[in-house]
């Protein structure tokens, strides 16, 4: 699929025109028994530098960002607070084989507000992807569309090729007549790696 650079040089000169009110960002790490120190140091690597990108850009520096493990029970083990203040957090490993994704999203739907312009990124491995993709995850998702931007499924493998910068676009285009989803095909060629809701 090819990408439509009009479309995208419209959002660019839109973020320079306008201020981007805070965001929050919720990253959702699946803590089950396959996720490793490997993974761990990965996803903090990750993690980091993306914020570092945030603090850099005068449209995200207000950002609040949030990390939750989850496996049978979601734990808010980075408490929602400015990207300024945050440090990666202890993430206990689990010996849990069990994910429950509808239980996490209800706590989700608790904690965040309607409009809230919040973008979810759910950091999974490879098997519980593979999972996903026979599931009805995206019908679980939609559920939380009236309160965020959107939802992001990436395996760890992959989060190298994905940025938070580019989904900021979003937030701030949505007089642009296009659905979430459309806008992830747009911005990556290969839709195999994620799943977008």
């Amino acid at each position: 699929m090819l990408l439509r650079p009009r479309k995208f040089r419209i959002i660019h000169e839109f973020n320079k025109k306008s201020t981007m009110r805070s965001s929050s960002i919720y990253i959702l790490i699946a803590n089950t028994v396959d996720l490793n120190n490997q993974s761990i140091l990965e996803i903090n690597s990750w993690i980091q530098k993306e914020v570092s990108k945030q603090l850099k850009n005068p449209h995200t520096i207000e950002n609040n960002i949030s990390i939750i493990s989850f496996n049978y029970e979601a734990i808010e083990i980075a408490p929602l607070s400015s990207i300024v203040d945050f440090k990666f957090p202890i993430i206990d490993k689990s010996t849990s084989t069990e994910l429950n994704f509808k239980k996490t999203i209800e706590f989700l739907n608790n904690k965040i507000e309607v409009n809230s312009g919040a973008m979810i990124y759910w950091i999974v491995s490879e098997s519980i992807f593979k999972k996903l993709l026979n599931s009805k995850i995206r019908e679980s998702l939609a559920k939380l569309k009236e309160k965020v931007t959107g939802n992001i499924v990436i395996r760890i493998q992959d989060l190298n090729n994905f940025t938070l910068s580019d989904f900021n676009n979003w937030a701030i285009s949505s007089f642009i007549e296009d659905t979430f989803e459309t806008f992830i095909e747009d911005m990556y060629r290969n839709k195999q790696n994620i799943i977008a809701v």
